[in-house]
C-alpha cells in the first residue's frame, strides 16, 4: 500500500536496526579481552578447519582470526 503523507510518497516496508562492526578494531578489542581472561593465543598454518581441531588435540573452539596478521 502507498500512502501520501505531507507530499512525501512512503510505503509499508518494515524498519530495523543493525549494526555495523569495523572489524580490524574489533578484533585487537576481542583479543586483548580474551587475553585478559587467559585466552592463549597460537599462530599455526593448517590446510583445513579439521587438521585445525586435530592440531590442537581436545579443543572445543577454533577460531579464524586472520585478521590479527
Amino acid at each position: 500500500e502507498i500512502t501520501w503523507v505531507t507530499g512525501v510518497q512512503t510505503c509499508a516496508l518494515p524498519i530495523f536496526e543493525t549494526v555495523s562492526v569495523n572489524s580490524p578494531i574489533y578484533i585487537v578489542w576481542l583479543e586483548t579481552e580474551l587475553k585478559k581472561l587467559g585466552v592463549v593465543f597460537e599462530r599455526r598454518q593448517v590446510g583445513s578447519l579439521s587438521d585445525a581441531f586435530a592440531s590442537f588435540g581436545g579443543v572445543s573452539a577454533v577460531v579464524n582470526a586472520t585478521g590479527l596478521g
